[in-house]
């Protein structure tokens, strides 16, 4: 199960004794809710404290020291960078897999998992590190690996669009942005299209950062919104827009779905397009109503209205 700080801070996890508990990254987020960056730390750390076991990932500056320090109990550590119990080294980047050398407590696995990104990569070390405290056998997790899948909207390849590649994935501060960019310039293309929006950073001295995350990395950019109802549209784009080193291919759509259609309409063939955000999650908030809303028929009427050649 996933622990937010918010969660903590709320006592929804209170009296709950945890087998093991996994660090992952620690990132300026839910600033809205925690006074400073300090806090929303210490609130992160406090689970740490309700666990018999811990992975930590050494890559993360900002609070691995903290609980290698503060836990008392076994720990595995791992790192895409750096030698730790567990530790990995691309090889080599395809369209559909990755490779991978897996380094375990001193023996090394090669690995070809359908997944891509670093940060892809630093999750799948995060899931297998837990699986090492259990016992579970290195050989039968090595053969799992294969069989990968990744969640939906998270560095989802549309695979029904032969003339396009297209991305959809749930990256909507300026970390995860940076990093899935570092990851989609590595993957065959001619031109690279990019969506982004300003939700999901609810504080708006962050949304400048987004711009900065992306500006001068894409070959086109679309700047939208996820929902209609959750803040004044226009204030959320003019906040992203701040600072562009350059407007004339960066394009503004109030709406995500107009969004998602110019995206399209500036893509050529072997292009790729990459929509990011929450668009995956099922609804738009529209007013104060959830409304039903799915991305996959959004693009896919767009290639019919185009007549585009389906599979």
């Amino acid at each position: 199960m996933e622990v937010t700080s918010i969660a903590i801070e709320q006592k929804r996890v209170e009296g709950i004794l945890f087998d093991i508990a996994v660090h992952t990254n620690l990132t300026p987020d839910h600033l809205d809710f925690h006074n400073n960056f300090e806090e929303y730390k210490k609130a992160k750390l406090k689970l740490f404290t309700r666990a018999k076991k811990a992975v930590v990932n050494l890559d993360d500056e900002g609070m691995s020291k903290d609980i290698l320090s503060l836990f008392k109990g076994r720990v595995i550590t791992y790192s895409m960078i750096q030698k730790a119990d567990v530790f990995a080294k691309v090889i080599k980047v395809e369209k559909t897999v990755t490779a991978f050398q897996l380094h375990v407590s001193g023996d090394n696995y090669l690995i070809k998992a359908p997944i891509h990104g670093d940060h892809n990569i630093a999750n799948f070390l995060a899931a297998f590190s837990p699986c090492l405290h259990r016992k579970i056998s290195i050989q039968d997790l090595l053969k799992a690996a294969n069989f990968i899948t990744g969640p939906e909207g998270r560095f989802q390849l549309l695979t029904n669009y032969p003339s396009h590649q297209i991305i959809l994935d749930y990256a909507h501060t300026p970390e995860a942005l940076e990093s899935l960019v570092k990851t989609v310039k590595n993957l065959p293309h001619k031109h690279l299209i990019l969506m982004v929006t300003g939700v999901g950073l609810r504080d708006p001295k962050q949304r400048p950062f987004i711009r900065k995350a992306v500006d001068g990395k894409a070959d086109e950019i679309v700047v939208t919104v996820d929902h209609l109802g959750l803040y004044n549209r226009r204030n959320m784009i003019d906040d992203v827009m701040k600072g562009f080193s350059s407007s004339s291919s960066v394009h503004v759509k109030l709406h995500r779905e107009r969004g998602i259609h110019k995206a399209l309409s500036l893509a050529d063939k072997d292009d790729l397009i990459v929509f990011t955000g929450l668009g995956f999650s099922g609804y738009q908030v529209i007013g104060k109503e959830n409304v039903p809303y799915c991305e996959y028929d959004v693009i896919h009427q767009y290639f019919e209205k185009e007549q585009k050649v389906l599979v």
